[in-house]
């Protein structure tokens, strides 16, 4: 199995990540760094940041490079040879995300009557907030399951939870 140099890349980003996780040497750094890509910055986002990057950049390196994949990148270049169809389903698929945050965020507020330019706050069992400006919808829901998980995330990583019966409807637990 052959690497290029991107792969490596993201090899040495997956393994910064994890010393990040393990380890709090490197988090002021690492949220410095990261914090104007990531509209603000916490250790957990700069870890999934640094890991989701990564592995995307391995499995390019490995598309591009293994033999055993051609076919994937074969099947790539002849859908959009130059990628621009890959790019505008990029930013669709992001616009409808976006599209779906500001709903979940809207209907929040319209479900207590808060104003829509208002920080909504909720604080069972922990505190968390949200705007339609910087929004935490999302990070409620993967930080649920996280949570479920048992151990995967640190006790000084905030996961959102006490957000999640908001945007998730019809949830009553915080667990």
């Amino acid at each position: 199995m052959k690497i290029d140099k991107t792969g490596l890349f993201g090899v040495i980003l997956i393994l910064v990540g994890l010393i990040v996780y393990a380890t709090s040497s490197l988090d002021q750094l690492v949220m410095m760094i990261t914090w104007p890509l990531l509209s603000g910055s916490s250790e957990g986002k700069a870890v999934l940041f640094m890991m989701l990057i990564g592995s995307f950049l391995i499995l390019n390196s490995l598309i591009n490079t293994n033999r055993f994949l051609a076919p994937v990148n074969e099947k790539t270049t002849e859908y959009s040879p130059d990628g621009k169809k890959f790019l505008k389903w990029t930013i669709l698929i992001i616009l409808l995300t976006c599209l779906v945050g500001l709903l979940i965020e809207f209907s929040i507020r319209f479900k207590y009557g808060v104003s829509p330019l208002t920080i909504f706050v909720s604080t069972n069992p922990t505190s968390t907030t949200t705007s339609p400006m910087h929004t935490h919808v999302f990070k409620s829901v993967f930080g649920h399951i996280a949570d479920t998980m048992g151990g995967l995330v640190p006790e000084n990583v905030h996961t959102g939870g006490s957000l999640y019966p908001e945007v998730i409807p019809g949830v009553t637990s915080y667990s």
